[in-house]
């Protein structure tokens, strides 16, 4: 399971934020209260952007991860191992509930000595970033088109922190984005494990998966250059639109 469509989203709660150490993908994050960041999502609509039910689980040694749920919502708890663990085990830490989480790519742009350089990474949301992004690929498409500056609004560690996303005008030449760029790897098998209900109920009895895993090395499409790209906006976001990638 661990992909689901949007229309089911609200069948799924989630109450815990937990970080991933595991993975090599950069992750978007603003730190402290009034950050910014300037950036492009890469994603042409919301078909585009992926909805993971997922588990955080935390180990024998306390290192978290997040695995796939196995679930469709209507499956009985048992079809998966942490589903039923969790409820039935609410005040226990090392499994938590499933969790439906939204994994947006995007392209970061950092001003620095030498000029602005940009670089590709995810931005994990929950559910209620939903509204936001139904109202912006409503307004904006495609929604990789516009230039957003995002701003954090909440000290390091709250938990009401809220971000807000302001458009900003930009062209290509400004805020480069090359057509790789919206190609997206998948967060299932990377950023998010999938397991096997028998490699679930070894973690539950053990705090840990049976084997060593062989991680495939997400490849990262971080580009710096418009190099044999179209560069003229009109003609490069029409392209955009008109195939899917």
């Amino acid at each position: 399971m661990g992909k689901i469509n949007i229309e089911d989203l609200e069948k799924y709660t989630t109450n815990r934020n937990e970080n991933n150490n595991q993975e090599k993908i950069k992750f978007f994050s603003l730190k402290n209260n009034g950050d910014t960041a300037q950036v492009r999502f890469c994603h042409n609509d919301m078909s585009d952007i992926e909805l993971v039910t997922m588990h955080t689980v935390k180990d024998a040694e306390g290192k978290t991860r997040k695995v796939a749920c196995l679930r469709e919502y209507n499956d009985p708890l048992d079809v998966c191992p942490f589903c039923k663990h969790a409820s039935e085990n609410p005040d226990d830490k090392q499994i938590g509930p499933v969790q439906a989480r939204f994994f947006i790519s995007l392209i970061e742009y950092i001003d620095g000595a030498t000029g602005r350089i940009y670089e590709k990474k995810i931005w994990e949301r929950g559910p209620k970033f939903k509204q936001k992004l139904l109202g912006y690929t409503k307004r904006y498409n495609p929604l990789c088109k516009q230039v957003f500056e995002i701003e954090r609004f909440g000290n390091a560690g709250d938990t009401q922190t809220t971000y807000e996303e302001y458009p900003l005008p930009g062209t290509l030449e400004d805020f480069p984005m090359v057509k790789a760029d919206l190609t997206n790897k998948s967060v299932l098998g990377s950023i998010i494990a999938n397991k096997t209900a028998e490699e679930m109920n070894y973690f539950i009895e053990n705090g840990s998966f049976a084997k060593i895993e062989k991680r495939e090395e997400p490849k990262s499409n971080t580009q710096t250059t418009l190099a044999d790209e179209i560069t003229n906006d009109t003609d490069f976001f029409n392209g955009v639109t008109r195939r899917r990638l």
